[in-house]
């Protein structure tokens, strides 16, 4: 062991301000066309994606470090499983179908794959897989439903999961679903009708009638809270009343 000196140590917070402020543009300018069409991912929020169109914000400092965390998980993950992955890159390139512009993490055997980490410390009981994967599975089956494809799978990176003794490590877990005809006949509608909506919300300029967001996005958190005074939520929010 070396022995150190009684060292002199300071947080360095303009330094930090700095980097965290690189971190935002670098994202930004990675995600810079994104709003002028509708993305996948616009689907989960339809209203949150109103507002970042009309309303265009910086991103707040927790969502730089979440957002760029998942990148580098993503290129790394990525780039190891599949050689000619470029590694800069997180996901498989944008692609459009049914006017909807969307970038699945990978293509396999001719079914999408969608990547996702979790802090989560448990994975999810075998019976409770949709339930508690809920928000992971709404993005996989829309990329099926664009690709067409009755086939997807579900990989997620638990970064500190706990095992028997209690201690932590990395896992990885890999779930594939299986869809009817039927049941994606079905996810394509419901696609057309949120896009549908969005588009008319944009053209009107007025919101109103677009889903509220998912519980756990909505609250005075939210850079748009005051602009978009969700209905029943606003100005004071009991979230014990409400889960989606």
């Amino acid at each position: 062991m070396i022995l150190l000196p009684k060292l002199k140590i300071e947080r360095d917070e303009l330094t930090e301000v700095q980097v965290i402020g690189k971190m935002r543009a670098w994202l930004q300018q990675q995600d810079q066309n994104r709003t002028a069409e509708i993305h996948a991912s616009d689907l989960l929020d339809p209203r949150r994606a109103y507002w970042q169109w009309a309303s265009p914000k910086e991103l707040q400092e927790k969502e730089v470090g979440l957002f760029v965390i998942g990148k580098v998980l993503h290129s790394f993950i990525l780039g190891s499983v599949n050689p000619e992955h470029d590694e800069f890159s997180s996901d498989s390139g944008t692609k459009h179908a049914l006017g909807i512009a969307y970038s699945q993490d990978w293509t396999r055997d001719g079914h999408p794959i969608e990547l996702k980490s979790s802090r989560a410390a448990y994975e999810t009981h075998p019976y409770r897989l949709q339930e508690d994967l809920y928000i992971y599975w709404e993005q996989t089956c829309i990329y099926a439903a664009l690709e067409g494809c009755e086939q997807a799978e579900l990989w997620i990176l638990y970064m500190s999961l706990k095992d028997k003794t209690g201690k932590t490590t990395p896992a990885m877990r890999c779930y594939r679903v299986e869809l009817t005809s039927k049941q994606l006949a079905d996810l394509k509608q419901q696609v057309l009708e949120i896009r549908d909506a969005l588009l008319e919300a944009r053209e009107t300029r007025n919101p109103r009638d677009l889903e509220l967001c998912r519980g756990w996005k909505c609250g005075d958190a939210c850079a748009w809270w005051n602009q978009c005074q969700p209905p029943g939520r606003y100005p004071t929010l009991d979230k014990r009343k409400w889960t989606m």
